[in-house]
C-alpha cells in the first residue's frame, strides 16, 4: 500500500507506469469489429485510472483513417485517426504511436475520445 500524503493515499502505480491487460478486449463500432485483442497495456497516464493501449497488428486497420497530423504527447508523437465504419465516422479518435514512442508503447493505438472509447 502507497504511503499517505497530505490526508490522500499514494498512487499504487506511478504515472507511465505500464502494465499488461490480464484480459481479452474486443472493440466494437457500428456493428464492426474494430479490435480484438488479450496483448492490451495499461497505462497510467495520470492516477489514478490506466488507459488502454491497443497494439495495432490487433486494429482493423482498414477502418482508421488517417488525419495526415501529427499530435505531440508526453509519450511521443502520434499520428491522428479516425474512425470510420459505413455512416459513422469518429474523427480524431486514434492515437497511433509508432518508432519514437517508447519501446512498450510502439505500434500501439490509444483512444482519445469519450465516443470512441466504446470502441477503442
Amino acid at each position: 500500500m502507497g504511503a499517505v500524503t497530505g490526508g490522500y493515499p499514494e498512487p499504487l502505480v506511478p504515472p507511465d507506469g505500464v502494465a499488461p491487460v490480464p484480459r481479452r478486449l474486443r472493440g466494437v463500432l457500428g456493428g464492426a469489429d474494430v479490435f480484438d485483442t488479450e496483448q492490451a497495456l495499461y497505462v497510467w497516464e495520470w492516477p489514478p485510472y490506466p488507459q488502454y493501449y491497443v497494439p495495432l497488428a490487433d486494429v482493423q486497420r482498414s477502418l482508421l483513417v488517417d488525419e495526415e497530423r501529427t499530435v505531440r504527447t508526453e509519450r511521443g508523437p502520434a499520428a491522428s485517426h479516425g474512425l470510420r465504419v459505413g455512416g459513422l465516422t469518429r474523427s480524431g479518435a486514434v492515437q497511433v504511436f509508432g518508432g519514437d514512442a517508447p519501446a512498450r508503447l510502439r505500434q500501439t493505438a490509444r483512444s482519445i475520445s469519450p465516443r470512441a472509447a466504446q470502441a477503442l
